[in-house]
């Protein structure tokens, strides 16, 4: 992250009258929080500032301060002079409508390798574990010119977005930056095992449902090196389940001895599928999604394509095995675990 973006976020933020913070299509636990703690800093400061996702949050954050104000819409209210994106690369990944009169200018605080940089500034970093550390680094900058300071409700926010990202410190995003940001902001009374109860372990009894129904289509390449799984809709219907609850399937694949790199498939409607994957190893996910028309970081992207579930499927197991040197197995002798 360069220092001059940092101080021109801060003098922008400072001098703009109404503000408008949004994040991805289908929010996750750091978009969400790294918008949430801004939105809390910036109104203590005394800013006109709403926060405006197109789709709900996911019930487990709903413990998240400010979570409440988060107006869910299309089409965001008033006339805002200034936007903020977090979590992602721009305005046409969040799914708003911004009014044709409204010409704001827009500022994107992102950590993925594979961001366009569409904001007329960018705040980036694609090293930081988490946007929520972007964000921990801007309100530290903004307090040594306003006289509000973070607090219990911003720290909870900002704790929430790096423990998630980082897969509560599991993953290989946990640098000694993130540890050490997370150490400073528990000791703003931050019960961290309350955060992982809420995140991970308050799960709806049909979650578990959905969960054996992916578990029973589990797929195994011949040599062993990566691994999948596929939620079609009519699982949702018959579990009365919703996409905010297939969240961590895919480490499910992933934890397979000897897996590399796990895909989880999800069918959207008969031509469209939205594919997650997962990286344990040295295979770069985001190259892949990236030429599929995604992004991401290195062990952990996405991308939505058009196809039936069956087609998008063997393109993607295709590019993935031929990243490891393995094979995709034939339709009517896929191994299944278990």
């Amino acid at each position: 992250m360069k220092k001059g973006n940092l101080n021109r976020v801060k003098e922008v933020l400072l001098k703009s009258r109404s503000i408008l913070i949004t994040t991805h299509v289908n929010p996750d636990g750091d978009g969400i929080s790294s918008e949430l703690a801004l939105y809390l800093f910036l109104k203590k400061i005394g800013k006109e500032v709403v926060v405006t996702n197109r789709d709900p949050v996911p019930e487990m954050f709903a413990f998240l301060p400010g979570v409440d104000e988060i107006h869910v819409s299309e089409q965001p209210p008033g006339n805002p002079d200034l936007i903020i994106v977090t979590d992602c690369g721009g305005l046409e990944r969040t799914g708003l409508k911004i009014p044709e009169p409204c010409n704001p200018k827009v500022i994107v605080i992102d950590h993925h390798l594979t961001n366009d940089q569409n904001g007329e500034i960018n705040l980036l970093d694609h090293e930081a574990s988490a946007t929520g550390e972007l964000v921990y680094h801007l309100i530290k900058e903004m307090e040594k010119d306003c006289p509000a300071k973070m607090d219990y409700p911003i720290a909870l926010c900002l704790y929430t977005a790096i423990f998630t990202d980082t897969g509560s410190f599991r993953y290989s995003n946990t640098t000694p930056e993130a540890l050490a940001i997370a150490s400073k902001l528990v000791s703003y009374g931050i019960n961290s095992w309350t955060v992982a109860e809420q995140v991970y372990e308050s799960k709806p009894y049909a979650t578990l449902k959905l969960t054996g129904r992916f578990l029973q289509t589990l797929g195994i390449s011949p040599k062993g090196r990566f691994a999948w799984g596929s939620i079609v809709k009519e699982d949702f219907q018959k579990t009365g389940t919703r996409e905010e609850h297939t969240d961590g399937l895919v480490n499910y694949p992933r934890s397979i001895r000897g897996v590399e790199v796990a895909v989880f498939f999800r069918e959207m409607d008969s031509e469209q599928v939205k594919i997650s994957m997962r990286s344990k190893g040295e295979v770069n996910v985001a190259a892949i999604a990236e030429k599929l028309g995604g992004g991401g970081h290195h062990n952990a992207a996405g991308c939505i394509m058009k196809g039936s579930l069956k087609e998008v499927r063997k393109k993607v197991l295709r590019m993935v095995a031929e990243s490891l040197q393995d094979e995709v197995p034939e339709e009517d002798s896929v191994e299944v675990c278990g």
